[in-house]
Parts: C-alpha cells; structure tokens; sequence
C-alpha cells in the first residue's frame, strides 16, 4: 500500500487512479457482458432442453465465464443444428409424400379412367 501511496495511484486528481478505475470499469463492463450472454444461453438452452443433459455433464468443467460461456455456445450450437436436422427429416418426409401421392395417382388415375370409359360403352 505504501508503494501505491508513493505512486499516486491512491489520490483520486492524479492520472494512475484514474487509468486504474478506468480499467476496473472496463473489466466489470466485460464480466457483466459475459454474464448476460451466459444468461441468455443458459435460458436458450433450458427451453429447448434438447442438449440438456449433456450440458448438465459439460458444466462442472467451466472454470470462469469464458469457459461457461464457451460451452454453453458449444450446446446452444448444437442445440440448433439438431433442430435444423429435424426440420430437414420433416422437408424430407413432405417431398417424399408428394412423390408416393404422385406416383400412387400415375398409377391409380389410368385404370380408373379406362374402367369409366369401359362402362360407358354399350
């Protein structure tokens, strides 16, 4: 303390307390935006509940906001490509219905037309 006292990093008029709360502003500004992003993807992440579990093993390994929030974007980036996979499989499942209904009715309209025209005759 006597150190700092010396330097005048203590005096609020001289420069180094000023640089100095300045940069502890700056640090809690950074720690605070950490926190809000962590916020966010963990809320993300609960209502989608799809990478849950794994994030519920993942989490003891987060040693500070960097490494929570790092994965907690890891989850909330797998979380949307699984959901991405779904909405794909259900593009997938609309196309192949149009095509069965399509080749079911190139099969079926034929004959049903022939058999039409087949009663209508005397």
């Amino acid at each position: 303390l006597a150190d700092l006292w010396r330097a005048g990093a203590w005096m609020p008029n001289h420069q180094r307390f000023r640089q100095g709360v300045v940069h502890h502003m700056q640090c809690f500004g950074q720690e605070v935006s950490l926190a809000g992003q962590c916020f966010l993807l963990m809320l993300f992440l609960l209502i989608t509940v799809v990478q849950l579990p794994c994030l519920l093993i993942d989490l003891p390994m987060a040693t500070s906001l960097y490494g929570l929030r790092g994965i907690l974007d890891h989850h909330a980036n797998e979380a949307c490509g699984q959901f991405m996979y779904i909405l794909s499989v259900l593009t997938w499942y609309r196309t192949y219905t149009v095509v069965i209904r399509g080749v079911a009715q190139a099969v079926l309209v034929p004959p049903a037309c022939m058999s039409i025209q087949l009663r209508c005759l005397p």
